[in-house]
């Protein structure tokens, strides 16, 4: 089935020689439509499945609640293709066959995403955007709550949690560049932490080994190992978002990390502003040193699913 893009411009030109070009070079994949009107556009797409919509950068905000997998906002300022969220911010005036060629190879990166069958693992994020000093021995002590009556793997992928060392997911990485990504060489990296009795997929030798793959690539990695036997896969990221965008699209639960004394979720008003995660999917871990059993407390209600 093809995939339909919108246009909105209030230039009828442009507008029209846009579809007429797109629908000659890309026309066996997507079917562009041209839209003049808002209103009529967010009416279509109520009623339509749509793959994403182009516009200029001054409209992003007045149709950023339709749902779709991904906007592309037109600069008339002449800027280098950049990517907030699902929006790419593009220069309007290039050549349209550099502007195609984005969107095709959008096109490519998901397809080949969606080939990688994810297992029945629930997938567990701990993402924050700001590091706290306790994070890690506070995921530890979750993993460990939870293992106590499920089966737990441990991922990292912070870039230098694992520096130098020679077991991880660097060389999970590079099964997945030859083509050669299975369950025994995944099964050959885990380890087991003595010290809370849960397995761990150590991080990348070297923070460069990420470079060879796309924030794509890592997601189809991370839902590849989710065909192993576990309950529950939990994955400890760095602050980098555009890494790990598509993993945290991906998960069943992203868990937030902060001291007490911070106030406020700086992911998630942004992910809420952005329309790109399901809000509900985001829970906050608040670190409050009074509480004797809160880390017991919090595993009991994320496995009982309140």
């Amino acid at each position: 089935m093809k995939e339909k893009i919108c246009l909105y411009d209030v230039d009828n030109v442009y507008g029209k020689k846009f579809c007429n070009t797109a629908t000659k070079i890309l026309g066996d994949n997507f079917i562009f439509m041209y839209f003049k009107n808002i209103k009529a556009l967010k009416e279509f797409a109520t009623e339509n499945k749509i793959t994403g919509i182009i516009c200029p950068t001054f409209s992003i905000e007045e149709i950023r609640e339709i749902d779709v997998d991904r906007f592309y906002a037109l600069s008339e300022t002449n800027v280098e293709t950049y990517e907030e969220g699902k929006t790419k911010f593009i220069y309007k005036y290039q050549k349209l066959n550099n502007i195609l060629k984005i969107i095709d190879r959008d096109r490519e990166l998901v397809n080949g995403k969606n080939k990688i069958i994810s297992g029945k693992s629930k997938l567990v994020i701990f993402y924050t955007e700001k590091k706290i000093s306790k994070s890690d021995e506070i995921i530890k002590k979750i993993a460990k709550s939870i293992s106590k009556t499920k089966t737990v793997l441990l991922i990292y992928l912070d870039e230098f949690e694992n520096y130098k060392s020679y077991k991880g997911i660097s060389n999970i990485i590079y099964l997945y560049k030859e083509n050669n990504l299975n369950i025994d060489g995944i099964r050959h990296e885990i380890e087991l932490d003595k010290m809370i009795n849960v397995d761990i997929i150590h991080s990348v030798t070297y923070p460069d080994d990420f470079n060879v793959i796309t924030n794509i690539d890592l997601s189809n990695i991370v839902n590849y190992i989710r065909n192993l036997d576990y309950d529950y896969l939990l994955i400890s990221t760095d602050e980098s978002y555009v890494k790990n965008q598509y993993v945290l699209q991906d998960a069943d639960l992203i868990i937030t990390i902060r001291d007490e004394n911070i106030s406020g979720n700086i992911f998630k008003s942004y992910i809420k502003s952005q329309n790109i995660i399901n809000i509900n999917k985001i829970t906050e871990f608040v670190v409050d040193k009074t509480k004797r059993n809160q880390v017991s407390t919090f595993v009991k209600g994320l496995i009982n699913g309140k």
